[in-house]
């Protein structure tokens, strides 16, 4: 059991990212925007472009690539993984999976280690996450920010909590005068990313009833179907 339990620990937080880092390599070619298809580039440059440059951080105005990229993103045997992603970043979910899921195994259950560990990487992908804006809906960019936020207070409290049942347990006094209150705080965290999604929803319903003459002339010009009228069936009244 405990060699099994050993090898999970290798195979989770760094066999998974690992594979998926292989089968992205290897589609990179299909996958890349034109910009970083850097073939006559060194491997340093080539890298240095696709993770740093300016193409990796800067979204692009609406072109024609964006119809091959969204037919792409939706047949590619990949999908599971580039699907939310501008195409500039399709590489972004193996790096959210290293850093908010295996790496942490490697830190101790429950020790304050990984809570300390938990809060700087929580701290650096906040970072990351407002460096790249990586989700093709601005709004996704925006509740991935806010889940992060969230994620560093309740770590945050719990090493807070964790220290003070330290010094509890030493025989000290409580440094925490009001629990009730840091309760109700830790509640009005977990609860502020559910309630910014509803009125997101309910923004972009309002938005979808009422276009404006900018929607409908962007809609025109990528010469889709309006998704604000009747032609499109999910906005069909019963």
């Amino acid at each position: 059991m405990t060699f099994y339990a050993s090898l999970m620990v290798i195979v989770y937080p760094i066999g998974i990212p690992a594979l998926y880092i292989v089968l992205l390599f290897k589609a990179r070619k299909e996958l890349a925007i034109p910009e970083l298809q850097l073939s006559e580039a060194t491997r340093s440059k080539s890298f240095m472009k696709t993770f740093f440059g300016y193409h990796a951080r800067t979204s692009k105005e609406h072109t024609e690539a964006d119809a091959r990229w969204e037919k792409l993103r939706e047949e590619h045997y990949l999908n599971f993984l580039i699907q939310p992603y501008e195409q500039r970043v399709y590489w972004f979910e193996v790096m959210r999976r290293l850093f908010l899921s295996g790496v942490l195994i490697l830190f101790g259950a429950g020790t304050v280690t990984q809570v300390v560990a938990a809060c700087g990487i929580c701290l650096f992908t906040i970072k990351t996450f407002l460096y790249y804006a990586a989700f093709d809906d601005p709004d996704d960019d925006f509740i991935a920010e806010v889940a992060q936020y969230q994620l560093f207070g309740i770590l945050w409290i719990g090493l807070l909590l964790r220290f003070n049942n330290l010094i509890i347990e030493e025989g000290g006094d409580s440094l925490i005068p009001d629990e009730r209150a840091l309760g109700l705080f830790l509640t009005f965290i977990v609860f502020l990313g559910p309630g910014l999604v509803v009125l997101l929803a309910l923004r972009a319903d309002f938005v979808a009833r009422n276009p404006s003459a900018d929607d409908e002339a962007h809609v025109a010009q990528m010469g889709g179907t309006s998704a604000f009228t009747s032609e499109n069936p999910l906005h069909d009244d019963p």
